[in-house]
């Protein structure tokens, strides 16, 4: 989904037999067990938005309850805040003495979010060209100003509308709150001192649920603005950028893996209390204890995903991150999840003229269609465009 530093791949002695990885090694060197976890979060995605938003269940039937659990896919997207805080930040710590610690940051940046998102808005322009039936025309007509998808603030406009827009613009307001993200985070690690800056992780996490709750009952659509705005979702960054320092401790990998037990035990506990506050708001993501605990508790569980799949001892984790179909995953997520709703919804428009479903055959066979159509551009546009542009990038150097 998310776009993140790409560099040169680590010899085969590395990869799924390793136990965990050096910490030196952890932000210059493109580790499967990353890439395992990027397509774990595109793949949670795919279940929700191919799979959940096209079925139609009977409610307090057991297929709802199916239902639901494919819905929690939506989390994907939190994994990719953590990863990117994760990496981000474990970089520009690494660099932050640097005299181009700002030019190569950007450059860099640049080089992977920029071609193919800038892509993607072109092309939707020449859409009305192609005269698309009717039913398919709402994919591509922005409800807010088009300039705010050049400029990276249509999360903010979109808090008034209270909606995601249509299908085709809908999954950039991730990306809006990543660009933002990249925008300022450099400053922060720059200029907090080191001695400070996990004190200010910590606080930068904890006031997102402050804001959120402030948002929910201030802003209008209560709820919608907790999951696009920055301030809103910088917990998950910032815990993300604080596991990347924690990872630079002397100590802390053998205390991960000393107390996996615990690890272990707190995710079960974490993931009992967000099925509770979502069952207890009959399935409402927006409810107020969802934004109050719920978002920041799904933070630290990604977090504990993200440091599992880097230091667990079970090697059956470790070959489940390592697997080499949800590493290819993970190297196509940022095109894919850029793509992945306007082309199902393409495809059900065009070939069956309704919007995706899948409780018949033909509705199944489409999605799956999609699917293979999503995934062949996304690996044309990587191998094609997207590493020739990350390739011109890494020659800026810190």
């Amino acid at each position: 989904m998310f776009p993140q530093p790409a560099s040169p791949t680590l010899p085969a002695a590395a990869r799924p037999e390793a136990t965990s990885p050096e910490p030196a090694k952890l932000f210059t060197a493109r580790l499967p067990e990353l890439d395992g976890a990027r397509g774990l979060g595109i793949l949670l995605v795919l279940i929700t938005h191919y799979g959940a938003h096209g079925l139609h269940t009977q409610p307090r039937t057991a297929f709802d309850l199916f239902h639901n659990l494919l819905s929690w896919g939506w989390s994907g997207v939190d994994l990719f805040f953590v990863l990117s805080g994760f990496l981000i930040g474990g970089i520009l710590m690494e660099n932050r003495e640097s005299p181009h610690y700002f030019k190569t940051f950007y450059v860099r940046r640049l080089c992977r979010i920029f071609p193919i998102y800038y892509l993607w808005l072109l092309i939707s322009l020449a859409m009305p060209l192609l005269r698309l039936p009717e039913h398919a025309q709402h994919l591509y007509q922005p409800e807010l100003p088009f300039w705010s998808y050049f400029t990276y603030t249509q999360n903010i406009l979109s808090v008034r509308l209270g909606d995601f827009g249509p299908e085709w613009y809908g999954p950039t307001w991730s990306l809006a709150v990543e660009e933002q993200f990249y925008l300022l985070f450099p400053l922060f690690i720059r200029f907090c001192p080191p001695k400070s800056l996990p004190y200010a992780l910590v606080l930068l996490a904890m006031s997102a649920i402050a804001v959120r709750t402030a948002a929910y009952f201030m802003l209008p659509a209560p709820g919608y603005a907790g999951f696009v705005l920055l301030p809103c979702r910088w917990d998950s960054l910032a815990l993300g950028a604080l596991a990347a320092w924690l990872t630079r401790r002397p100590g802390f990998v053998e205390a991960v893996r000393r107390q996996e037990w615990f690890v272990f035990g707190l995710a079960g506990l974490i993931l009992a209390t967000l099925f509770f506050l979502r069952a207890g708001h009959h399935g409402d993501l927006h409810s107020l204890g969802i934004h109050l605990l719920g978002l920041f508790l799904l933070a630290l569980l990604c977090c504990e995903v993200l440091l599992t799949a880097l230091y667990t001892s079970r090697r059956w984790i470790k070959a489940f991150f390592c697997n080499r179909w949800l590493r290819k995953l993970g190297t196509v997520s940022y095109c894919t999840y850029l793509i992945h709703m306007p082309v199902v919804f393409l495809c059900h428009a065009l070939l069956r003229q309704q919007d995706p479903q899948i409780d018949t055959l033909p509705g199944l066979m489409t999605t799956g269609l999609a699917v293979v159509v999503t995934l062949s551009l996304a690996t044309v546009s990587w191998h094609f465009f997207e590493s020739k542009c990350l390739a011109w990038g890494r020659k800026f150097a810190y």
